[in-house]
């Protein structure tokens, strides 16, 4: 039976991942955290899972002495957790991610990457994890780092764009934004789950070395024209103040996944044949 290991099972990405690795018929241990606060998102699949509990990014959980074919890595401090600290960060995003990789045996690491350019500490981090992953060499293990556009669905964190202002839309209050301008590229979470394992199983078990691949629609759309259509289809009386929010330095703003050679793999979801209404 094929074999994985993941780090980060109860993130949002990291839970909605579990479920695809089960369907695809893998054989699934994962680490968690013992004070993990999402591990409700594990609950429908704990029967089928081999759990180990560890104290946090300060250790490591005890390792089975076998071979894993994929070790991914979903672990990630986007700085906006109440006891996040620049420390936590690079404890997290950088610290913890090559810790993995120099401790579980496998045929391929997976690192979850983001495409931002470097416009806050998070989006740094990652960069910083990136680079020591491409010049890292290990004798063994096939190295890839996957950037994620925007990832959105269902179940996903109150700090998250889209999760938040369709909170704030059904409840009628009003909403403070930028002007709206970016275009963004909006991924959703199913869509990115397949792409994860598509990519390991078609270029992860060829030997060591390093690849990079960019994840995404490749379909980017205006964030006022989604704001608009998300609160239509909400029939929100929320007041949404455009430009109340001013752009972050560096902000980025056009973003799109170059489709060059994804092996195969297609977006299958649009953002606008999403049901809103079932967001919680």
């Amino acid at each position: 039976m094929k074999t994985a290991f993941v780090f980060g099972p109860t993130s949002f990405i990291g839970s909605y991942f579990i479920d695809h690795l089960l369907a695809s018929g893998y054989e699934v241990t994962v680490a968690v955290r013992k004070n993990s606060k999402h591990k409700s998102r594990l609950s429908r699949n704990l029967g089928r899972l081999t759990v180990i509990e560890y104290d946090g990014l300060d250790g490591m959980p005890v390792l089975p002495e076998k071979n894993y074919a994929f070790v991914f890595n979903f672990i990630t401090d986007y700085g906006k957790r109440s006891d996040s600290t620049l420390s936590r960060m690079v404890q997290a995003n950088v610290y913890f991610p090559m810790k993995v990789l120099e401790a579980v045996r496998c045929d391929c690491y997976v690192n979850i990457d983001t495409t931002l350019p470097n416009i806050n500490f998070y989006a740094y981090t990652k960069s910083v994890c990136s680079t020591m992953l491409r010049e890292y060499r290990s004798e063994t293990a096939k190295v890839l780092n996957l950037k994620l556009e925007r990832v959105y669905g269902d179940g996903d964190d109150d700090t998250k764009f889209l999760t938040h202002l369709v909170a704030r839309l059904k409840s009628g209050e009003t909403v403070d934004m930028t002007l709206g301008e970016q275009n963004i590229d909006f991924l959703h979470v199913r869509d990115c789950a397949k792409a994860i394992l598509h990519l390991a199983e078609k270029t992860g078990l060829g030997g060591p070395g390093f690849e990079e691949f960019t994840i995404g629609s490749g379909r980017p759309v205006v964030l006022k024209e989604l704001v608009e259509f998300i609160k239509a289809q909400l029939g929100s009386r929320s007041k949404i103040n455009y430009g109340a929010v001013p752009y972050r330095k560096n902000e980025k703003m056009f973003s799109k996944a170059p489709f060059t050679d994804l092996k195969g793999w297609k977006p299958e979801i649009s953002i606008f044949d999403v049901d809103f209404k079932k967001f919680s």
